[in-house]
């Protein structure tokens, strides 16, 4: 049936009309998440002069929540609390927006690791990689992963952290960005070390050592020595992570040490017996930079200063305590995580299962039906076909019988003239005999 035009045009304009257009709230707030990607202190700052009077909408309220969040995410300000993120994840994930509620999720994981809240950064992080799209979210997948790699690195499960590295630095490798790909080699490399594959840790943050020195680039080639400093330490490499330390002095001053890396130098000072005034001077500059809490056990017993050594090993405990505690908690939400999952997927494979079996059933059901539509199909062309052929033949039998009856009536016909034919001949050759006879008679006479 065609449509007409008129009435076509009416229904391509009520469609247009209800296909739901973004606000003028939202607009705004699409073009601050546009400049989020290259000012983010411009953006965190428009976001902190927008009006509130301006938020109406469910989405405008979950966008605000979510740019808010990455704004201050991107310019490195801590947030305390996940509840306002948290609702624009779940509005999200409702909504089916996948992007922005991995987007979410992934800053629901980071504000939990900040908080100390592990096991809940883990499953929130895990969520976000659901959500992502593995064909174009390489940026998000890759924060998402060296997240999760950090998280394994504070509770010293270091086969989780090197796993979670690897595939972090898989996905930065997609991307056009070196300082991502660098970073995360360096990451990825460390995670082996502390995982005891120095035999391949070491050459990667070797290899982005060189790059950064053949290129003159003096942060990336900073950064790479302290990794590498520490790697040797993990590889109890007491040299070579002091030779490390000591170039990286040769481009900054050691007080500059990123936080727990000058103890590890003086860690190295003292396990190769180096000059005492030296060792003396690091620790004094421990002590000053972040207390004396942080002066390593090994100092207190190279100043057989032993009431300490015995209070920095009580405090060490209690954090390796505490590292245990948390893993176990990550380990019973993996478990409780995993049991989910497999059920899920328990769930998932009966269903396919069912749709598998009903797929076929269906088939089935429509072969049967097609099959029985052709017999029928067949049957009917075979009563048609003998039915014409029936009528046709009854056509030429009363053809037939007509000219039958013709050919009769003929032959009556002809056989009514051939009869009086035959009697007025029959007529003719008795007066001839008569006649004869007659004649006959007389000559007898007048003989």
């Amino acid at each position: 049936m065609r449509v007409p035009a008129a009435l076509l045009l009416v229904l391509l304009t009520i469609t247009g009309c209800n296909t739901p257009r973004p606000s003028a709230t939202e607009e705004r707030l699409l073009q601050i998440d546009s400049l989020l990607n290259h000012d983010a202190d411009s953006a965190i700052t428009l976001l902190e002069e927008f009006s509130d009077s301006l938020v109406r909408t469910p989405r405008d309220s979950a966008l605000f929540a979510l740019l808010s969040a990455e704004s201050r995410y991107k310019t490195f300000i801590e947030d305390t609390s996940d509840c306002h993120v948290s609702r624009a994840a779940r509005y999200f994930i409702n909504t089916g927006d996948r992007h922005n509620a991995m987007r979410a999720l992934f800053l629901q994981g980071h504000i939990r690791i900040t908080t100390g809240r592990t096991g809940e950064a883990i499953v929130s992080l895990l969520a976000a990689e659901e959500f992502a799209d593995t064909s174009a979210d390489h940026l998000y997948l890759g924060k998402i992963y060296s997240s999760i790699s950090e998280i394994y690195s504070k509770i010293g499960d270091t086969p989780q952290e090197t796993e979670y590295a690897k595939l972090a630095y898989k996905q930065y490798q997609k991307l056009d960005s070196l300082i991502f790909i660098q970073e995360s080699a360096l990451d990825y490399g460390l995670a082996q070390c502390r995982n005891g594959m120095s035999d391949k840790g070491l050459p990667l943050i070797n290899k982005i050592l060189k790059d950064a020195m053949s290129k003159n680039n003096v942060e990336m080639a900073t950064t790479s020595l302290i990794y590498l400093g520490t790697a040797h330490l993990w590889n109890n490499d007491w040299v070579n992570s002091k030779k490390s330390y000591d170039s990286y002095a040769s481009y900054n001053h050691l007080s500059n040490l990123p936080y727990g890396h000058l103890t590890s130098y003086l860690s190295c000072l003292i396990a190769l017996n180096s000059p005492a005034d030296s060792i003396k001077m690091i620790a004094d500059t421990v002590k000053y930079l972040y207390g004396t809490e942080e002066i390593p056990f090994d100092y207190y017993i190279y100043s057989n200063d032993y009431k300490n050594a015995f209070n920095t090993i009580q405090r060490e405990y209690r954090l390796l305590d505490n590292r245990l505690i948390s893993k176990m908690r990550s380990d019973v939400g993996n478990n409780l995580r995993n049991f989910r999952d497999n059920k899920i997927a328990k769930q998932k494979l009966d269903i396919k299962l069912e749709q598998k079996r009903n797929f076929w059933l269906y088939i089935t059901i429509a072969l049967l039906i097609i099959i029985f539509a052709l017999f029928s199909a067949i049957i009917s062309l075979i009563y048609k076909k003998r039915k014409t052929n029936l009528l046709r033949t009854v056509e030429l039998l009363k053809s037939q019988k007509i000219e039958i009856k013709e050919t009769l009536d003929t032959i009556i016909n002809e056989n009514s003239y051939l009869s009086e034919k035959l009697s007025s001949l029959s007529s003719v050759d008795n007066v001839k005999k008569s006649a004869e006879y007659v004649g006959y008679i007389l000559d007898i006479n007048y003989s």
